[in-house]
C-alpha cells in the first residue's frame, strides 16, 4: 500500500515538473534562449546560429505543447486510477 502511494506522488511530482517545462518553454522563450546562449560554447556548439534564430523560438513552444499535452495525459491517468 505504501509502495503504490509512493509510486502515485512521483509520477505526481513529475506531472507537475512537465507542466512548469511546459509552461516555462510557452511563456519564457526569450529568457530560456539567452539563457542558452550565453552558457553555449560559441565555437563547439553547432547548434549556436539555429538558438538565434526565430525557428528556435517556435521550436521551444512546441517542445512547451508537447510537455503540456504530456502532463495532462498523465494527470487524467492518475486520476483514472485514484478514483
Amino acid at each position: 500500500m505504501i509502495a503504490e502511494e509512493v509510486r502515485f506522488l512521483s509520477f505526481l511530482a513529475f506531472d507537475f515538473f512537465l507542466l512548469l517545462v511546459g509552461l516555462a518553454c510557452i511563456f519564457m522563450t526569450n529568457a530560456l534562449r539567452e539563457y542558452a546562449i550565453k552558457k553555449a560554447d560559441h565555437k563547439l556548439s553547432l547548434f549556436f546560429g539555429f538558438m538565434k534564430s526565430d525557428q528556435f523560438i517556435w521550436n521551444l513552444r512546441s517542445c512547451g505543447l508537447l510537455a503540456i499535452a504530456m502532463s495532462c495525459i498523465i494527470a487524467y491517468a492518475l486520476l483514472g486510477r485514484s478514483l
